[in-house]
């Protein structure tokens, strides 16, 4: 044990090193600390028995401490615990196992407490509630385990490191056997349930890995930050009570690692990043952090919810329908869809990024004293972040640059921006309040972030059009994801958003047009890390020859291949990218190449695009066919969705034929 280990947990480091050795606790029938010698007093802690590294849970494990729920307590948990569940098939027991031999949550008291209360108000289930290991040396009478915040290698004794040779090999025996026990419990068809630290458990073990859907990979946001979890699956029985409405408390929120992928389960609560500030520590780059899903394993159930670590949360009405209805589906009496829904929900992925706007009042403008100012803010990976800063200048012919480009990194719930050379004079702080910019000596300006949309989007079809992707935006109609039946490549995944997502190659449409109008919508993924090309790529090809590049260009200064970018050939006027994770709109007027009657050209194709209801190409003629084009010129063909190997969507995608500038083939004046 460590020197003063236990006391500094208790006093800091206000008082000297400490010397305690493990007989210096003394120890009751009930297993509850009772003392410690030198004259120093501690608060009556009940725990299981010694932890897996052979030191006593308060001192050297760093474990958390506190007593188990009062009178008080479990008055809240019974007042918020939901009063009917689903009609169980017959009486059904659970067995709630909370074995700690690493870090020993001081909410496991309370969870076994809140279980109890949830099953024996809605007479759901009886509960056994034990950290005994050899719980599973028979678990035919139950219909469910639930493992409520475990740690370590929970099947085995808390001693374990302190047994003798003979004593750790029959302990290893056991753990062998239990562990086939449990798997073949829930094999044959019986429920599992998990909460919070169920997935710092068993490491190693990799059966059991696959068959929670996870391991846990350390928590970026601690027990006291405020997160926000939204509702991923709104259809489910196990979110049905909370109305898709979003849930925003204090609490610990993990991370996951293999073996955790969202095409194995199914998610139906993630952190909304839109409005949970981003942390130190975060390791995924897809910013998919899920809260609570559900999967099966063999014949039997599995469900999860991170939530729990917080002994708040155990008289949360709302999370503890969620446990209610979980923990149901894993005995057999809630019947719930595991399809795995493989998307991560289309939105921001990032609390800072987005853009930010100083509006001033418009005589100040107009009289050139106070410059309007525009903000985008992206990530980059790694806790790095880019802030780029339009309008500082309102006359940037005259000497400071109207575009500058910030960097910095997220520390401690902020992000200080500095600029590069010849720019350092201005900076920019953000937090979960806002973003203020400081220029020299100048007073700091307050950026408020807006929310900008496409005013095209979500746009119905006219009469004449022909619809070639249906889109409703009543998630009702749109369980099963749009039909392709305009389309050649089948393979494209629909999903329940109303979206079709890009996979198995190219795909192009069963008609060929001429003159057109079309309108598209499309939403590119969030790739901090990657970098160019790379970013959400893809593409629309008017005529299988033309591309309109689709690509993350948000923030960037835009070239002929960014979004926007008649490929190779034209820049846009603009950037009008919104944020990646945000449905953004094509509205193109396109005009074929006028023929001679020998296929020669007589006028080339030219292109109008509106991006996101932005003029960002205006009549730009096309020269040329783009890269990876179909080959030859014709006056009609395909319109072609590219697949570049990244998660891209579309939606809403209809076409207007235009027979406005009637064209008919005539000899070559001029013929090659």
């Amino acid at each position: 044990m460590d020197s003063g280990s236990a006391a500094e947990l208790m006093f800091g480091n206000s008082i000297p090193p400490i010397k305690i050795s493990r007989k210096s606790f003394e120890m009751d029938e009930k297993k509850t600390f009772s003392g410690l010698t030198m004259g120093l007093k501690l608060t009556t802690l009940r725990v299981p028995t010694f932890v897996g590294t052979g030191c006593i849970f308060l001192a050297s494990c760093a474990v958390s401490s506190a007593a188990p729920p009062n009178a008080n307590d479990i008055a809240a948990i019974t007042a918020a615990a939901p009063s009917i569940a689903a009609r169980p098939a017959k009486a059904r027991k659970i067995l709630v196992y909370s074995r700690a031999n690493g870090f020993r949550h001081s909410s496991i008291e309370t969870a076994g407490e809140a279980l109890t209360i949830l099953g024996k108000k809605t007479g759901a289930w009886s509960t056994v509630v034990s950290d005994d290991p050899a719980a599973f040396e028979d678990l035919s009478s139950y219909d469910a385990v639930v493992f409520a915040n475990t740690t370590g290698y929970a099947l085995q004794p808390g001693n374990f490191k302190d047994l003798d040779e003979e004593g750790k090999k029959k302990a290893l025996d056991n753990e062998t056997r239990y562990k086939a026990n449990l798997l073949a419990f829930v094999n044959s068809g019986k429920g599992f349930a998990a909460i919070h630290a169920a997935t710092d458990t068993m490491y190693g073990w990799s059966e059991y890995g696959q068959m929670i859907g996870g391991y846990f990979d350390g928590h970026p946001w601690g027990s006291g930050d405020k997160v926000t979890i939204r509702v991923e699956d709104d259809k489910s029985p196990i979110t049905k009570g909370l109305n898709g409405q979003s849930l925003t408390f204090n609490e610990e929120i993990y991370q996951f690692r293999d073996p955790y992928k969202r095409t194995q389960q199914r998610v139906l609560m993630g952190l909304d990043m839109e409005k949970t500030a981003p942390k130190n520590g975060m390791k995924r780059t897809d910013n998919d952090f899920p809260v609570t899903w559900v999967k099966t394993q063999g014949a039997g159930r599995v469900f999860y919810s991170s939530m729990g670590h917080n002994e708040a949360l155990y008289s949360n009405s709302q999370v503890l329908g969620v446990y209610l209805a979980g923990i149901q589906y894993a005995i057999g009496d809630l019947k719930v869809d595991t399809t795995p829904i493989a998307q991560i929900p289309t939105q921001y992925s990032d609390m800072a990024m987005g853009e930010y706007a100083l509006i001033p009042d418009a005589k100040n403008v107009a009289a050139g004293r106070i410059p309007t100012v525009f903000v985008r803010i992206f990530p980059e990976g790694n806790s790095n972040y880019r802030a780029v800063l339009l309008g500082l200048n309102p006359n940037p012919t005259a000497g400071a640059p109207n575009r500058v480009e910030l960097t910095g990194t997220l520390k401690d719930n902020a992000i200080a921006f500095i600029g590069p050379d010849g720019a350092s004079d201005i900076k920019a702080n953000w937090s979960e309040d806002g973003l203020t910019i400081t220029r020299g000596t100048e007073k700091p300006m307050t950026l408020r972030k807006v929310d900008r949309t496409s005013p095209t989007l979500g746009q119905k079809a006219p009469k004449n059009a022909v619809v070639l992707l249906p889109y409703s935006s009543d998630t009702k109609s749109q369980l099963q994801g749009p039909a392709l039946t305009a389309w050649k490549n089948q393979e494209w995944i629909p999903l329940r958003d109303g979206s079709v997502q890009v996979r198995g190659g190219d795909n192009r449409t069963n008609e060929e047009f001429g003159d057109i109008k079309l309108h598209l919508e499309w939403l590119t993924p969030l790739k901090p890390e990657a970098r160019g090309q790379e970013r959400g790529n893809s593409g629309v090809y008017l005529q299988d020859r033309y591309e309109l590049q689709v690509l993350d260009s948000f923030g960037l200064d835009s070239k002929d291949n960014d979004a926007g970018g008649i490929y190779q050939i034209a820049t846009p006027l603009v950037n009008a990218s919104l944020p990646p994770g945000q449905w953004q709109t094509y509205d193109i007027t396109f005009r074929a190449p006028r023929l001679y009657a020998d296929g020669s050209v007589a006028k080339t194709p030219t292109i109008t695009v509106l991006h996101n209801g932005v003029v960002i190409q205006k009549d730009v003629a096309i020269p040329r066919s783009t890269g990876g084009a179909a080959a030859g010129i014709a006056a009609k063909g395909p319109i072609r969705l590219q697949d570049h190997g990244n998660p891209v969507r579309y939606r809403n995608i209809w076409v207007q034929e235009l027979t406005d500038q009637p064209w008919t083939p005539t000899a070559n004046p001029a013929p090659k």
